[in-house]
């Protein structure tokens, strides 16, 4: 479990220290878009089969989800707070106010 959570501030912290494209692509190729309306966040990408992992600003997985086909939208209905949002490798961190 510590192992976990050493991981996952590693992650946090590179989230913050590296681009949004931590691949080095150029983001013509490929788009994450995250955003946030009245409590609901919402997760677009152009990029099919995506792995969409949102988590607490504390590390827990909040809600995990496939994206089947390529200019799919997710929307989460989420409290108030901090989260960081994986696509595949790709990080955002999101305000849900």
């Amino acid at each position: 479990m510590k192992l976990k959570r050493y991981i996952f501030i590693l992650l946090l912290l590179s989230a913050f220290l590296m681009p949004v494209n931590a691949s080095g692509r150029p983001a013509a190729e490929a788009f994450v878009s995250v955003s946030q309306v009245d409590g609901t966040l919402k997760i677009r990408t152009n990029k099919a089969n995506a792995n969409i992992y949102v988590y607490s600003i504390l590390g827990n997985l909040v809600a995990e989800r496939r994206l089947a086909q390529a200019q799919e939208e997710i929307s989460f209905n989420l409290p108030k707070g901090y989260y960081i949002v994986k696509v595949n490798e790709e990080v955002q961190k999101i305000v849900v106010r």
